[in-house]
């Protein structure tokens, strides 16, 4: 008799509705002694389970929860795809796309310096308010509020400051 976690099984080559193989992980066998089963741990990574003289097989289907989106790769697709447009938008802000006639873009260039990187910086801060998710100590976590309201402070204190130079 073995236990373990089934991680992959081979068909016959011939019958596909007959097991040929089963390979086993965290595998055990059990061993009487004092009239009693115990386990007794198989080394190795793997242990594969030839099963043509097998007459049953008795398996227990542990159902695992659904993951958190948290734990999936989600948030880091959305930390880098928020990157990425923060780094694209960059060329837009220093060099003038004549195909681009919009009045506030062509305003835009006609500020100062000083207001340009503002005007910049309250943008990326927008944009920034969209990303749902924050990264702490390797961990992804859901924005807080303290976060957005941060977040919204420091936007506030960009727009004064645009407001004040203008």
């Amino acid at each position: 008799m073995y236990s373990g976690i089934i991680v992959d099984y081979e068909l016959q080559e011939n019958e596909c509705d007959t097991l040929s193989k089963i390979m086993l992980q965290n595998a055990e066998r059990y061993s009487l002694r004092n009239d009693k089963n115990v386990p007794v741990e198989i080394s190795g990574n793997l242990l594969v389970v030839d099963c043509s003289t097998m007459k049953n097989i008795n398996l227990t289907y542990i159902y695992e929860e659904s993951k958190s989106i948290l734990d999936s790769k989600i948030p880091n697709y959305i930390e880098n795809t928020f990157g990425l447009i923060s780094l694209l938008i960059i060329p837009i802000f220093i060099f003038k796309a004549d195909s681009i006639n919009i009045g506030i873009y062509d305003t835009y260039f006609e500020l100062h310096w000083l207001k340009q990187i503002l005007a910049f910086l309250i943008t990326i801060q927008i944009i920034s308010l969209f990303n749902p998710f924050v990264r702490e100590n390797e961990e992804y976590k859901y924005v807080s509020f303290k976060n957005i309201l941060a977040k919204l402070i420091l936007l506030f204190i960009f727009i004064i400051s645009l407001w004040i130079f203008y």
